[in-house]
């Protein structure tokens, strides 16, 4: 009777055993520091040091598998800093006719704008060649327009031009 009860004992030991090692390093890692933040927009927790990670790579995509993920932050310089840059400025406006585009950087670069209606038709476009452009809104009826100009096909900046 003693061994059955020793044997029952030892099968439950090693079970809780096997189930707390299956069940604890679902989630575990190894790490050199963490934390936890909050504030008026939620709260995270964060770890950092996570030194084992499983990686999947197809044609089009790229996976890493594990606790932690690396948030990555790419800056490249030519394209993305003339678009923090751009200044641009449109007046008057509101408008009976003519909008004058000011960009006061145009040399060497492509420029384009497009106007929009407020249903998001295109009723105007043009090209931007000189410093200042002077686009007629003679031929629009009254309304809201969207004024968008674009730096090497990427919207720089966008007006919202009332004409009355």
């Amino acid at each position: 009777m003693n061994v059955l009860k020793l044997g029952k004992g030892i099968l439950l030991f090693m079970l809780f055993i096997q189930w707390n090692i299956s069940g604890a390093l679902g989630q575990t890692s190894v790490n050199a520091s963490g934390g936890q933040a909050s504030g008026s927009g939620g709260s995270v927790s964060f770890s950092i040091g996570q030194v084992l990670f499983t990686a999947h790579q197809g044609n089009t995509h790229k996976k890493s598998l594990g606790v932690q993920q690396a948030a990555e932050i790419f800056l490249n310089v030519g394209l993305e800093e003339d678009l923090l840059n751009f200044q641009a400025a449109a007046y008057p406006n509101p408008t009976i006719r003519d909008v004058i585009l000011s960009i006061p950087e145009v040399m060497g670069k492509k420029l384009d704008y497009v106007i929009l209606d407020m249903a998001g038709r295109q009723v105007s476009r043009g090209s931007i060649s000189q410093t200042e452009t002077s686009i007629s809104f003679k031929s629009f009826p009254k309304g809201r327009y969207f004024l968008r100009v674009s730096l090497e096909n990427h919207t720089a900046k966008s007006f919202n031009i009332i004409k009355n």
